[in-house]
This record gives structure tokens, C-alpha cells and sequence, in this order.
């Protein structure tokens, strides 16, 4: 999905800061088919990937719900809702975007295992940063990356049923 670069907070910026306390800090923010990148900063292809996942998933988001396609807009809002509310949600949806974004850096050429050791240290470290209110320790976000898709869900449906991430 191609998304347009959009200079600006995104509309619901006084939810996510709410939560978050990102304003005036260096982060993007999807919100359907844009990005929204307020400091105008560089954005590498792999963060491209990251942010698509996410714009991808706020698309289909009320129709994996509901089974009835909806409006885009309805999806994006009821997707940053849950984001916003839900830690569980929010996991797995920046586990799915962090793991394409690791995925991308391991198919790119002269990518050896020193440098995919490299990227999933720094991309895990993300994961369980302060960004994300610290879902989870550093070694779970790298275990995680690592999952299979089986592995992945597995993973999704425990936590849901035990009620932790």
C-alpha cells in the first residue's frame, strides 16, 4: 500500500499524546493512508514498511470485527481507539509492524548475521521502549520477532485467554 507523507500531527493527536506524550518528540504516526511525520524527518524504507503494516491493519480493522466492509475513517478511529485503550491490542499490532520491519532489513543484500543480530537488538529495543509504555522486556520483543506466523498467533490467543501480553 503506497501511503502519502503528511507534515503534521495526525487528527487525533490529543488522544495519542494523551496516552503517549509524544508531541514535539521524533515519531511517526499512521492514520489510514497517511503517514503523518510532524518533525519532517527522514523516514528509512523500513520504517516505510512498519508504518503500511499499520495503515494496512487500521483499513481491515472493523472488517475483520464485523465481516462487513466499513468506511475507512470508521476503521482508522475504531483501530486508534482500541490502540489507544488497549495494551494487549496494541502489542500485537506493534509486533506485526515490527516484525515486517525486521523482515525487511534480513532480505537486504550483504545482510549478514552480524547485521541481522544488529537490527533485531535495535528494532526489539523499540518494541520495549518507553514509546510503547513497556509491554514488554527487551527479550520477549526479540522472541516475539522472531516467532513464526503459528508461533505468532499461538502466542496472540494465549495471552488473550490469560488476559496478559
Amino acid at each position: 500500500m503506497s501511503q502519502l507523507i503528511v507534515f503534521d500531527y495526525p487528527p487525533n493527536m490529543n488522544d495519542i499524546d494523551a496516552v503517549f506524550h509524544t508531541r514535539g518528540k521524533p515519531v511517526l504516526y499512521t492514520y489510514g493512508h497517511r503517514i503523518y511525520n510532524p518533525l519532517s524527518m527522514t523516514i528509512p524504507p523500513a520504517l516505510t514498511v512498519h508504518e503500511a503494516i499499520h495503515g494496512m491493519r487500521q483499513a481491515d480493522h472493523m472488517t475483520d470485527i464485523t465481516n462487513i466492509k466499513v468506511d475507512l475513517e470508521v476503521s482508522v478511529i475504531e483501530w486508534w481507539r482500541k490502540y489507544l485503550v488497549d495494551p494487549h491490542f496494541r502489542l500485537i499490532e506493534e509486533v506485526l509492524a515490527h516484525r515486517e520491519e525486521f523482515k525487511w532489513h534480513c532480505r537486504q543484500p550483504l545482510m549478514n548475521r552480524q547485521k541481522r543480530r544488529a537490527q533485531l537488538t535495535k528494532i526489539s529495543r523499540r518494541l520495549s521502549g518507553p514509546l510503547y509504555n513497556g509491554l514488554v522486556t527487551h527479550k520477549q520483543a526479540a522472541r516475539m520477532l522472531l516467532l513464526s506466523d503459528a508461533d505468532l498467533l499461538a502466542h496472540i490467543l494465549k495471552g488473550k485467554s490469560n488476559g496478559s501480553g
